[in-house]
């Protein structure tokens, strides 16, 4: 999976050799390490299941929950699940997280954005989303074609 991730495109990877060879390259391997010393010094990282995290750290001081679920409709397998990713599990994370310090990560490649802009726009008590600031990353995957990485504030 961690090979595969860096070959495919944004997002994709492979289980198993068979999956991969299925598929058109199309990154090649960094060749100088990337160096991340230091960045997390004075940070307590945590990583388990959304629900067990939430209910172990809400309503605590400097905590701030960072989401980067995936798009609607991606693969479990690397996280041994054999379904997919629904709509409602995406709204039962924000759902979650209203109230709370966060920043969020997705893509209009997703269809999350449109469905949140639906609900600011049809919820008045949303103000979870609508309060949220909202910082857009262009990223070009040739001369041609882009998407949209977007990270909403909460805090």
């Amino acid at each position: 999976i961690t090979i595969s991730s860096g070959l495919l495109f944004s997002g994709q990877f492979a289980t198993n050799h068979k999956k991969l060879s299925q598929h058109s390259f199309y990154n090649t391997l960094r060749i100088s390490p990337y160096s991340a010393e230091g960045y997390l010094d004075g940070l307590e990282v945590t990583c388990k299941d959304y629900h067990e995290l939430f209910d172990e750290f809400k309503g605590k001081e400097n905590v701030l929950f960072l989401l980067d679920p995936p798009y609607l409709q991606t693969d479990m397998d690397s996280y041994n699940n054999s379904e997919f990713w629904k709509l409602g599990e995406s709204l039962d994370v924000i759902d979650m997280m209203m109230g709370y310090k966060s920043i969020f990560f997705t893509s209009d490649k997703s269809e999350l954005p449109e469905v949140l802009s639906w609900l600011n726009s049809h919820v008045t008590d949303l103000d979870f989303m609508r309060n949220a600031e909202i910082h857009k990353r262009t990223n070009f995957t040739d001369k041609i074609h882009h998407y949209d990485d977007l990270m909403y504030v909460m805090v």
